[in-house]
């Protein structure tokens, strides 16, 4: 994911606190780690290649909603030392403690992990905290502790979440529709004899042109056509050519920057499947697209 970010958008400010309980026998230890009333706090951070609508979790670490461009909503708890044993934690949507009811959502179990993201929810169940959440309830993820013998219980707070939510989502309306990882190397295949583009191919490339021309970090584009070897060496490099040029049209029509560009076509020298097979020929006929960014690591 790009390192630019859009500044914070929003922020409730409030104090930090955990909240630590004893059992009334005394003898097994629960903590609970979770904002209350007074001291919720949400973050919001996004530009064009991802969201994130945190909560930082006092004495604890944080818990993210995390958006990426072209993909699903995920939800993980972030934490510089996890509390939980590894394991599975049961994950259940509940009221918060200042909010007494009995109604309690079983979202089934997380797997914990040993590392600085715990807990990771995929999209589906992502939804469902972020509907408890909106109705004011509390997702909970309980699991027996390190060095304890009680369990420890992680609570997110819905206090506020109503009044920001609509930005989180105002954010993720604003995604492009694919991110990095997506196009950076694009193929295109073809027919038998064919080097134009169908209306798939097409939908595919005005994909890869929204993230290049979204994406200033992008200082090359390699577009490089192949053929398969059912013809000459000098006809199927000449087709390998038109297919590299179509497609190189084709961005630069769309606005690419044509200098930033190198095409090159290879006709049948360089196969990915063998052309023994009509399966493997279909491989072979293609175009590829590849995008270079700059290095952040190199300075």
């Amino acid at each position: 994911m790009p390192t630019t970010r859009l500044p914070r958008l929003c922020t409730v400010a409030l104090a930090a606190g955990a909240l630590v309980a004893l059992s009334a026998a005394g003898q097994a230890q629960s903590v609970e780690f979770g904002a209350g009333l007074q001291n919720t706090t949400w973050e919001l951070e996004g530009d064009r290649f991802a969201c994130e609508f945190r909560q930082p979790i006092p004495h604890y670490g944080t818990a993210v909603f995390h958006h990426r461009a072209g993909e699903d909503l995920e939800f993980y708890i972030e934490t510089s030392y996890n509390r939980m044993r590894p394991g599975y934690a049961a994950l259940a949507v509940e009221a918060p403690s200042w909010r007494p009811s009995n109604h309690v959502r079983d979202l089934g179990y997380v797997q914990v992990h040993e590392s600085q993201r715990p807990l990771t929810v995929e999209t589906e169940r992502a939804l469902a905290i972020m509907a408890g959440l909106e109705s004011g309830m509390s997702p909970t993820f309980t699991r027996q502790g390190r060095g304890m013998n009680g369990p420890v219980r992680l609570r997110v707070s819905p206090v506020g979440f109503r009044n920001h939510v609509d930005d989180y989502r105002s954010c993720i309306t604003g995604l492009l529709p694919v991110n990095f990882d997506q196009v950076e190397r694009t193929v295109v295949n073809y027919d038998t004899g064919v080097d134009s583009l169908t209306r798939a191919q097409q939908a595919r490339l005005n994909d890869v042109v929204t993230y290049i021309l979204n994406d200033e970090d992008i200082v090359a584009i390699y577009v490089e056509g192949h053929s398969d070897n059912q013809s000459t060496r000098f006809d199927g490099r000449r087709r390998s050519e038109r297919r590299a040029l179509r497609v190189r049209d084709y961005l630069v029509d769309r606005g690419v920057d044509p200098q930033i560009i190198l095409l090159d076509y290879h006709g049948d020298r360089y196969p990915v499947a063998s052309n023994d097979t009509a399966e493997g020929r279909a491989q072979n006929r293609r175009t590829t697209i590849r995008l270079e960014r700059f290095d952040l690591s190199l300075d």
